[in-house]
C-alpha cells in the first residue's frame, strides 16, 4: 500500500511551465513533504516525453520545516494500490470539479452544490474510479464518478440551461464529457453532408443532459431515402493513458424505428450520422430530413439534415491503404482467433487493400522440394489461407526479418545468391498463381533500416531477390538519417516507405532521394501512439493529403493488429501501454473509431484530387477557364491543407493541439465543385 504524500508540482517554489513549448531543464524541489517510509514512488505524467536524471531524497532532519501535522495527516490518509493510476486520474477528475464549480450560481442552493461537489471530489481523490478488471473504461467509470458528473447536471439546470441540449462542433474536435458548447454552437445546430456516390462522409452534433437523472434518448431518422445508406452512432467517452476520449463509434441500441441512447446525468454524448449512398442515389439536394431525439422525460429536438448527393461516383480508391495487420497466423499482437476474421472483415469493408504477413507463413526453401511432408503440408496451407482470407487484396507483403545466412549459405557468396533467387521464384510464382492480375507481392528484408551495416543487408538480399524470375517486389521502410547517403540501397527497392512525418521535416535534397524514380514507386508509414493521443484528421486523414503531394502510392500505419497488448478499451491494463489500432480493438470484436473514419476520409480525399487530375489529363481543351482553376487548386489546396503540418508535424499530429479540421472538408469540396462543373 502506498500513501500519496503530494504534489511535487503545487509544493516546488519554482514552479515549470505546465507545457513548455520547447526542451527545459527543471529541478523540482519538495521539502515539506514529511513523509516516511521504506520506498519512493514519483508518479510522472507528461504530454510528451520528460527525462529524470537524479533524485535526491532527504531526511526529516535538518533545516527544512516539517509539514504542519494537520495537513500531514490529511494527505496521508490517501492511500492507494496503484500511484500513477491515483495520480493521473486524479487529476482529470479534479480538472472536471473545477470546471463544474465554476458552473454553480453563488446561492443558497449554489452554495448546498459546492458542498456536495466537496464530498464527492473528496471520495473521488481517496478512491480514483477504476473500470471494472477486464471491462469496457467508459464513463462514468463508477457509482462516484456518476455523482460528480451528476452535480455538473444540477448546476448546469441551477444555471437555467434547458433539460436536453444539442450543441454542433467539428466531429474531428476533442470535446470533454461536461462539454456544454458555446451559445453560438448552441444556436440552431444541425447536420450537413456532401458526398460522391459510393463515399463515406458525416457530420456530428453533441447532445447534453442539463438534468441530474440519467435520460434515455430514443433516436430517428426521419425523411431520408434509402439509398443514402444513412447510419447512426453514438461516441462514447473511454478512459485513455493520455486523455478521456470521445472517439469510437458505436452503433446504439436498436428499437423499432430508430436507436436508443441512455445519456447520463451532466453528460454529454456526441452523435455521428453517416453516409455512404449508392451507385444508384440520385443526385442533387434532400433537404427535407431530420434527426429526431426524444428523452423519455418528454423533451424533444429536430435537428435538420441536409444532403448533397453528387452525380460523380467514387471508384475504389487508388491509394493503397494497410497497417501491418498481420492476420496470417493464429496469434499476433492483439489479433487471435476470436477476433481475427471479424478484423479481416472490417479492414476489407474500410478499404484496406493491403495485408502483411509474417516469415513462418512463407514455406521454406525445402517446403518447395518435398511437397509431400507433414511440414510442407502445413506451410502451404499457412500461405493459402492468408491469401484465401484477402481475395481482393491489390497488395500482400510479407515481413522476412533477414539474417546474414539462408539454408547455410552465408550472404555475400554464390551460393547464398543461388539459394535466395530460387526460392524467391518459387514463391512469387506461387503466389501469382493465386491472386488476381495486377496483384502486387512483396517482401521487406529489413524493418526501419537506419545504420550502414543494415544497409549492407538489404543490399545483398535485394540482389539475390532481383535475380530471380519473377520475384516479389522488394519494399523498404528506411529510417536513414540521411537518405541521400544510402542512394544504391534505395535504388535497389522497388517501394521505399519512409515515415511521413519524417519526410515533410526532411531538406529537399533528403526528400528527393526517396521520391519516386522511374518504376521505384514511394509509398509512406508511419507509428506514433499511443493512437488516441493523435489527432483523427491531422495524423490520419492528412497522410493522404501528404501521399497525394508527393506522388506517392501508398500509405500505410503501424498497427491494425496492435491495441497495446490487450484491449483498445482498457489502455491501462495493456501490458505494452497504449495502443496503436486505430479501430477498437478487443480479444471479443471490433469496432469503428474517428480515427479510422479520418484515415477513410482521407483516401477518399485522395481519390476526389485524383479524380480532378485525371479530368485535367484527359481533357484536349487545355485552356477551359475550369481547367486553369483545377491546375491552380491542385497546387494550392494541399499547401492550405497541409501548411500545420508543413509547419510543426510533431506537433501539429497531436489531437491536443489547436488547429482547424474543418479546412480538408473545405478544400476537398473546392475540388468536388470542379468535378461538377460543366
Amino acid at each position: 500500500m502506498w500513501r500519496v504524500a503530494g504534489d511535487m508540482v503545487q509544493l516546488d517554489p519554482d514552479k515549470p511551465r505546465a507545457e513548455p513549448g520547447a526542451y527545459v531543464r527543471h529541478r523540482f524541489r519538495a521539502r515539506q513533504l514529511g513523509g516516511h517510509g521504506r520506498f519512493v514512488k514519483i508518479v510522472i505524467h507528461y504530454r510528451l516525453f520528460t527525462f529524470c536524471d537524479e533524485i535526491e531524497v532527504l531526511s526529516p532532519d535538518g533545516a527544512s520545516p516539517r509539514r504542519p501535522a494537520a495537513a500531514l495527516q490529511a494527505q496521508q490518509s490517501l492511500e492507494t494500490r496503484d500511484p500513477e493510476r491515483h495520480g493521473w486520474r486524479g487529476g482529470r477528475d479534479a480538472a472536471y470539479a473545477e470546471t463544474i464549480g465554476s458552473r454553480i450560481p453563488d446561492t443558497p442552493a449554489g452554495a448546498q452544490l459546492r458542498a456536495e461537489l466537496a464530498a464527492v471530489l473528496s471520495q473521488l481523490a481517496t478512491n480514483p474510479p477504476a473500470p471494472p478488471r477486464g471491462g469496457r473504461a467508459i464513463l462514468p467509470l463508477d457509482d462516484t464518478q456518476r455523482r460528480l458528473f451528476a452535480v455538473n447536471g444540477k448546476a448546469l439546470a441551477a444555471a437555467g440551461m434547458p433539460k436536453l441540449v444539442a450543441w454542433k462542433v467539428n466531429r474531428y474536435d476533442p470535446i470533454s464529457p461536461i462539454d456544454v458548447g458555446t451559445e453560438v454552437q448552441r444556436k440552431a445546430p444541425s447536420l450537413e453532408i456532401r458526398a460522391l456516390r459510393g463515399e463515406r462522409r458525416a457530420d456530428a452534433v453533441v447532445l447534453v443532459n442539463a438534468t441530474a437523472q440519467k435520460q434515455r434518448i430514443h433516436l430517428r431518422l426521419a425523411s431520408l431515402p434509402e439509398s443514402v445508406n444513412a447510419t447512426l452512432f453514438e461516441v462514447p467517452f473511454v478512459e485513455t493513458t493520455t486523455a478521456d476520449v470521445a472517439a469510437a463509434l458505436m452503433e446504439p441500441q436498436r428499437e423499432a424505428g430508430g436507436w436508443t441512447v441512455d445519456l447520463d446525468a451532466g453528460m454529454s454524448r456526441q452523435l455521428w450520422f453517416a453516409i455512404q449512398p449508392t451507385a444508384a442515389a440520385k443526385s442533387g439536394l434532400y433537404a427535407g430530413g431530420k434527426l429526431i431525439a426524444k428523452s423519455d422525460i418528454g423533451v424533444q429536438l429536430d435537428l435538420p439534415i441536409r444532403l448533397h448527393v453528387s452525380f460523380v461516383i467514387m471508384p475504389r480508391p487508388r491509394l493503397h491503404l494497410g497497417g501491418w495487420d498481420y492476420t496470417d497466423s493464429g496469434t499476433a499482437y492483439d489479433v487471435g482467433p476470436r477476433n481475427r476474421d471479424e478484423l479481416v472483415r472490417f479492414l476489407q469493408a474500410h478499404e484496406v487493400d493491403v495485408t502483411w504477413a509474417h516469415r513462418s507463413t512463407l514455406p521454406d526453401p525445402a517446403d518447395f522440394q518435398d511437397r509431400n511432408s507433414q511440414r510442407s503440408r502445413d506451410r502451404f496451407a499457412t500461405l493459402d489461407a492468408w491469401l484465401s482470407r484477402w481475395p481482393s487484396a491489390r497488395a500482400r507483403f510479407v515481413y522476412l526479418a533477414v539474417q546474414d545466412d539462408l539454408s547455410g549459405s552465408r550472404r555475400g557468396t554464390p551460393e547464398f545468391q543461388q539459394a535466395v533467387s530460387s526460392w524467391m521464384k518459387d514463391v512469387a510464382s506461387y503466389v501469382a498463381q493465386k491472386s488476381a492480375a495486377g496483384a502486387i507481392f512483396g517482401v521487406l528484408p529489413v524493418d526501419e533500416p537506419s545504420t550502414p551495416q543494415q544497409a549492407a543487408r538489404i543490399e545483398d538480399w535485394a540482389r539475390a531477390i532481383r535475380s530471380a524470375s519473377p520475384h516479389p517486389v522488394i519494399y523498404e521502410d528506411p529510417v536513414f538519417a540521411t537518405p541521400s547517403a544510402f542512394a544504391g540501397v534505395l535504388d535497389l527497392c522497388d517501394i521505399n516507405g519512409p515515415s511521413w512525418t519524417k519526410f515533410v521535416a526532411m531538406s529537399p535534397q533528403e526528400r528527393a532521394a526517396l521520391l519516386p524514380k522511374g518504376s521505384r514507386e514511394l509509398w509512406f508509414y508511419e507509428t506514433k501512439g499511443p493512437i488516441r493521443a493523435m489527432d483523427p484528421v491531422s495524423y490520419g486523414r492528412l497522410a493522404a493529403w501528404v501521399a497525394f503531394r508527393a506522388g506517392a502510392k501508398g500509405i500505410g500505419f503501424w498497427s491494425f493488429a496492435d491495441a497495446g497488448g490487450g484491449s483498445s478499451w482498457n489502455e491501462y491494463e495493456a501490458t505494452r501501454g497504449g495502443g496503436f489500432a486505430p479501430e477498437f480493438l478487443a480479444p471479443d470484436g471490433v469496432v469503428d473509431s474517428k480515427h479510422m473514419m479520418a484515415i477513410v476520409e482521407g483516401l477518399e480525399d485522395h481519390e476526389r484530387l485524383s479524380l480532378l487530375a485525371d479530368r485535367i489529363a484527359a481533357s484536349e481543351k487545355g485552356a477551359a477557364p475550369v481547367l486553369g482553376r483545377a491546375r491552380m487548386l491542385l497546387e494550392s489546396g494541399p499547401q492550405r491543407v497541409l501548411a500545420g503540418i508543413d509547419r510543426s508535424p510533431d506537433a501539429n499530429i497531436l489531437w491536443d493541439t489547436g488547429k482547424d479540421r474543418s479546412l480538408p472538408d473545405v478544400v476537398a469540396n473546392e475540388v468536388l465543385d470542379l468535378l461538377e462543373a460543366p
